[in-house]
């Protein structure tokens, strides 16, 4: 199994350089271009199926790429972009300017970074390989704690994660990683 990931086109947001988080945002002119280009690039790849978050500007992106080979785009929230609570819609010159501690922990320990009102970098981890793991492995449920299938079982219903070997690490302020 091959899985392409394709990040969503540009908004204006992007553009003006703002945190877009879970604000839902359509693509604008250059988006659309960007996500067709993407489309484009993949015509030539047998794709059984097509994948996006709820938000618009990863839908349109994931639409182009579906409209190429037939598909309906089948949406998992769980993929969904970091939230960025309190500094959703600034610029990173208007969170230095109101948050300042905020942008040295985040540079410095973004693993231990708290964004005001949003989401840490291992919740987003978390949720998202839940979210890789019943796309992967549409028969299981999976969730985060969930026991591993025991070698018993002729039907697993169950996951812990997508693979064993499926890890990200963020590095910490201690000099470690923190496996998410």
């Amino acid at each position: 199994m091959r899985i392409f990931l394709v990040r969503h086109g540009a908004t204006d947001w992007n553009l003006a350089g703002r945190c877009q988080g879970t604000t839902d945002l359509e693509l604008n002119e250059t988006g659309l271009r960007q996500a067709e280009a993407a489309a484009l690039g993949l015509t030539g790849e047998k794709i059984t199926a097509v994948y996006s978050s709820d938000l618009k500007r990863a839908r349109q992106t994931a639409e182009a790429v579906a409209r190429r080979h037939h598909l309906a785009v089948l949406v998992e929230e769980s993929i969904r972009e970091l939230d960025h609570g309190e500094l959703e819609g600034l610029t990173f010159a208007e969170i230095h300017a109101v948050r300042p501690d905020f942008i040295r922990r985040w540079r410095d320990e973004p693993a231990d970074a708290d964004i005001p009102g949003g989401e840490k970098l291992a919740q987003v981890a978390r949720r998202a390989w839940d979210g890789l793991g019943r796309i992967v492995f549409p028969s299981l449920r999976c969730s985060a704690g969930s026991p591993a299938p025991s070698s018993t079982d002729t039907e697993p219903t169950t996951c812990r994660r997508v693979a064993p070997s499926a890890w990200i690490t963020v590095p910490t302020a201690r000099g470690g990683c923190l496996p998410v």
